[in-house]
């Protein structure tokens, strides 16, 4: 949907959200002949009468038809009479209902609102208001005004609505001297608002790129980035070379505040152990709360090793064996010594997470340097390629008998098969420590969960679907290029733009760039272009023939090989150039988008063809280079 813009008066709420402001409202946009509208999203402190400007797009909704979804919003109080009364009438201020709304308009009219924040001694004049109603109505009018004071102040620095939400919910009417005197605290104190976005607020409010409470904020999350990487401490030297280039200062300021944290106790520090006379940044950096985490670990492992042990010894084969029994399968020599070890020591670290095993049917493909291969005709020391794109081996295979399998499609339209075994490393909730509050709190995450956690998720909340995620596959790792005849530029510029089927080979264009690259690329085989003409004048056509007459077509010949005499609605990307290298399958997509391919205002690119198994060919061409690709 494309973006749009609504003005108008806020009608009626149907629906509000206490905890997000989530609102389900009619709107009367401007214009006599308008029709009242349904408008959804987050609207946080309107009230009935107020004018709004809308931004966002409209949608359909399967059940309530056509609505507008908002996405920023720009609100003004009402200046006449009707949309002042409306207002005030709607429950916004504490002691005011219609009956009251009426009273206080047909007194004050227009000047209605400059008396309420004014002159409000000014409301004991209109009957049946006392002074301990125009107290109540006075402060309740004041903490209103402070709210949309706030919110106005807020989104002039790019603060989205739900961000401002938080903020007002966490602050209340302080929210504003906080942000302007100590912007990166919210960035530690406000989940769902980061570095990053109080960085934004701190630039715009003219602070310096390296002030303290800037470079203090920034190595606190170059630590909380880097812990998401499996780093729970770093060298000093290291964090510093990190923390200058992301924040883009000198590491000689860096340093000086890494002394500082240390200092404050905001971080800790552990120098090597037995040098007397350590080098600077030879420490190790470390967030108080994992070094507090290690600690314990280590105090927990120390009490359990040196306690003996209460129970009677085990019986490690027989053991063994009755678990082999139980899982109806026999398990491998390292697995035999694995599970003895674990049974005769107290601790046992168990590593792996996903990527390290699929649970996958026998018949799933996995990609291998040579191309799709079913999981079944693996074995111990088949290269294949990883998550990231590099070449691993399998290490061994464990079979699991019969299971249920699934099929896990994503929002691209890319699926797999696996079991409720299978490990994903996905994006969802979580429940970390907050040492400010004292208690777990909810969050969102990185976390190794089972296929059966995403299908309770998926299952038990709608919603919960467009908040999970995995993270993105890499580009297929660089194979070794291919000894293709001829360039894959050329074949898909004439999986674009060429006739394939019949007699003689013909790329048809009129873009002297693509034509000139074509004939360039043919010359080495022996063939050149040659204009196609009716009624003796030249088209746009060209035909693609051998420089010396008489002799066969060897790009001709090479296309019949591979099955692409065909046309135009059979056309398809042969296996064998899904396994060239990465600037092979680059010059390939390249071919193809510049013949079939066009880019929209926003740099979106779309490849159109009459070929349904060409379109699904590409997509896995995008797929297989780290990119995302849907179907229309």
């Amino acid at each position: 949907m494309s973006a749009a813009t609504l003005t108008g008066v806020l009608e009626r709420i149907v629906f509000l959200n206490e905890e997000n402001h989530y609102t389900i409202a009619e709107f009367k946009p401007d214009g006599d002949d308008a029709e009242r509208t349904t408008i959804v999203g987050l609207l946080p402190s309107v009230q009935c009468g107020e004018t709004l400007e809308l931004s966002g797009e409209w949608s359909r909704h399967n059940q309530h038809g056509r609505q507008f979804k908002i996405t920023t919003f720009a609100s003004r109080l009402p200046s006449n009479v009707y949309g002042i009364r409306k207002y005030l009438g709607s429950g916004l201020v504490a002691g005011i209902g219609k009956v009251y709304a009426h009273k206080i308009v047909d007194a004050f009219g227009t000047d209605t609102f400059r008396v309420l924040s004014e002159e409000s001694a000014r409301l004991r004049d209109v009957p049946g208001i006392g002074r301990k109603r125009a107290d109540a109505i006075k402060t309740a009018w004041d903490a209103q005004r402070t709210f949309r004071e706030l919110f106005i102040f807020l989104q002039t620095y790019g603060i989205t609505t739900g961000q401002c939400v938080k903020l007002q919910k966490q602050y209340g009417a302080e929210a504003k001297q906080i942000l302007l005197h100590q912007p990166y605290r919210v960035a530690q104190e406000i989940d769902g608002i980061g570095f990053r976005t109080a960085d934004r607020i701190a630039i715009n409010l003219g602070y310096a790129n390296d002030a303290p409470p800037r470079l203090d904020a920034g190595l606190l999350y170059a630590l909380e980035t880097l812990q998401d990487e499996g780093h729970t401490a770093l060298r000093e030297a290291d964090l510093a070379d990190h923390a200058a280039t992301l924040l883009e200062t000198s590491v000689e300021r860096v340093t000086a505040r890494i002394e500082a944290l240390v200092t404050a106790k905001s971080l800790v520090r552990h120098l090597p152990a037995d040098t007397p006379d350590p080098l600077p940044g030879s420490g190790v950096i470390q967030l108080p709360l994992l070094d507090r985490a290690e600690r314990k670990i280590a105090a927990v492992v120390a009490r359990v090793t040196r306690t003996a042990s209460g129970l009677p010894p085990i019986k490690t084969e027989a053991a063994i064996t009755w678990a082999e029994q139980k899982a109806s399968i026999a398990f491998a020599a390292q697995q035999r010594a694995g599970l003895a070890r674990a049974l005769v020591s107290k601790i046992s670290i168990l590593t792996g997470g996903p990527g390290t095993g699929k649970a996958q049917p026998r018949d799933a493909r996995v990609l291998t340097p040579a191309g799709f291969r079913p999981i079944g005709d693996l074995r111990p020391g088949s290269p294949i390629i990883t998550a990231e794109g590099r070449v691993a081996r399998v290490t061994s295979i464990h079979p699991q008998g019969t299971k249920p399998i699934y099929r896990v499609t994503f929002a691209d339209g890319r699926s797999t098969l696996c079991c409720h075994d299978h490990l994903w490393r996905a994006w969802t909730r979580v429940s970390i420590w907050s040492p400010e509050k004292k208690r777990k709190i909810r969050a969102r995450d990185w976390r190794v969960v089972p296929l059966s956690y995403l299908r309770q998720r998926l299952d038990g909340a709608r919603v919960e679907s467009n908040r999970l995620a995995i993270p993105l596959l890499q580009a297929c790792a660089d194979l070794p290029p291919r000894n293709f005849p001829c360039d894959p530029y050329l074949i898909g510029v004439l999986l674009g733009d060429g006739t394939l089927a019949g007699g003689a080979l013909q790329l048809t264009t009129t873009d002297d760039f693509i034509r000139d690259r074509v004939a360039a690329l043919i010359a080495p085989l022996g063939l050149q272009l040659k204009t196609v003409t009716l009624h003796d004048a030249p088209t746009i056509s060209y035909r693609l023939t051998h420089t010396r007459r008489g002799l066969a077509n060897p790009l001709g010949t090479y296309l019949r090989r591979l099955g692409l005499r065909v046309g135009s609605a059979d056309k398809f990307i042969p296996e064998t150039f899904f396994t060239g290298s990465r600037d092979q399958r680059r010059a390939l997509l390249a071919g193809l988008l510049d013949s079939d391919g066009t880019v929209d205002r926003l740099g979106v690119l779309s490849f159109s063809s009459s070929s349904r198994r060409l379109a699904t060919d590409v997509q896995r061409l995008v797929w297989s280079l780290g990119g995302i690709a849907t179907l229309g």
